[in-house]
C-alpha cells in the first residue's frame, strides 16, 4: 500500500487543478498527494504482479517480437503499450490491470478501444499467427456484476484479479497480503493530522467546518466517520 505522506507530485502546486479548485496551498497539496497515492497503488500492483508470478518465462518492459511462451509485464511497441501480455502456444491474451472498478462511460470506452486496437496489432505482427484476445482486470472486484465499468461492449472482457492470478502463476492472497504491509491506518492518521492542521489554521465556525470537511471528504471518497473524527 502506498503511503500518502511519502508522495511528491510533480509540478507547481499553484498551477495544479487542485489549487484552482480549492485556492489553498496546503489543501491542494494534500489533495494532490492523495490522488498521487491512488495512482501509485496501481503502479505498485504491476510491480508486485511481476514479482509474485512464478511463470517459467516472465519478462518486464519488453518491446520485441512476440515470443512463443512468455508472461510480459508492460509490453511496449511503437504507438502503444499494455500492462501485461500472456503469450501461449495457441493464443495471446492482453491485459489492462485496474486497481479499482469504478470507471465512467468515456474512460471505460477508451480502455476497450485501446485493447481492441492492440489485439488487432498483435495478430498482424505475431510470427506464429495466433489469435489474440484481451481482458480488463479489476483486481479487487469480487462480483463483476456490481462493478461500475460503464461500457456494454467491454462487459464480456472483464475479469476479476482473483481469476487472473492463477493464469500467470500468482498466489492472489499472498500478493494482497504483501500490499497491506503498509497499514491503511497509517494513511488515515496522516490524513486526520493534516486535515486538523488545515482546519485549525483556517476555520473557527463549527458549521463552516462541517461544510468544508464534508466537501473535502466527498472529493476523496472518504466517509462521514472521517468528517466526525476531524471535527472532534
Amino acid at each position: 500500500m502506498t503511503r500518502i505522506e511519502d508522495r511528491t507530485p510533480k509540478g507547481s502546486i499553484e498551477k495544479s487543478g487542485a489549487f484552482r479548485l480549492l485556492g489553498h496551498m496546503r489543501m491542494a497539496d494534500l489533495l494532490r498527494k492523495s490522488h498521487s497515492a491512488i495512482i501509485g497503488n496501481g503502479n505498485e500492483l504491476e510491480d508486485l504482479i511481476y514479482e509474485h508470478s512464478s511463470h517459467s518465462n516472465k519478462l518486464k518492459i519488453y518491446d520485441g517480437v512476440p515470443k512463443k511462451n512468455a508472461f510480459v509485464v508492460k509490453y511496449k511497441w511503437d504507438g502503444g503499450d499494455c500492462d501485461a501480455v500472456l503469450l501461449e502456444p495457441n493464443k495471446i491474451t492482453l491485459f489492462e490491470i485496474k486497481d479499482g472498478d469504478n470507471f465512467d462511460t468515456k474512460k471505460a470506452a477508451g480502455e476497450y478501444a485501446k485493447l481492441k486496437k492492440a489485439a488487432k496489432f498483435f495478430e498482424t505482427v505475431d510470427p506464429h499467427n495466433r489469435r489474440c484476445d484481451f481482458r480488463i482486470i479489476l483486481w479487487n472486484c469480487e462480483d463483476l456484476k456490481k462493478s461500475s465499468f460503464k461500457h456494454k461492449a467491454a462487459q464480456p472482457h472483464l475479469m476479476r484479479g482473483r481469476d487472473f492470478a492463477p493464469l500467470v502463476s500468482i498466489d492472489y492472497e499472498k500478493l494482497n497480503a504483501r500490499r497491506n504491509e503498509v497499514d491503511p491506518e497509517q494513511n488515515r492518521q496522516y490524513m486526520l493530522k493534516e486535515m486538523k492542521a488545515i482546519v485549525s489554521e483556517n476555520i473557527t465556525d463549527e458549521w463552516q467546518l462541517r461544510d468544508f470537511v464534508s466537501k473535502w471528504c466527498f472529493l476523496n471518497n472518504h466517509s462521514q466517520e472521517l468528517v466526525n473524527e476531524t471535527i472532534l
